[in-house]
């Protein structure tokens, strides 16, 4: 079965509100997704991951283990 892949349409950071980020936990963002059918999906992920894996806006991704991949 093939993946569906997405749109990286736009990445923003997280918003902990007026909270600091918990004591060991890593930044997180939200990546907005388009898919081929117009359908939105909203992930939110580690932003150390996304940069490891060379993804930004404008990257076709596949969701996979609930992350995001290049496709």
């Amino acid at each position: 079965m093939e993946e569906e892949s997405y749109l990286v349409e736009q990445i923003q950071e997280d918003d902990y509100g007026c909270e600091e980020l918990p004591e060991g936990e890593k930044p997180k963002v939200l990546c907005v997704l388009r898919a081929k059918d117009g359908t939105q999906r909203i992930v939110r992920m580690e932003d150390d991951l996304l940069l490891e894996r060379k993804i930004d806006a404008g990257s076709r991704v596949v969701l996979r283990n609930h992350g995001l991949f290049p496709a």
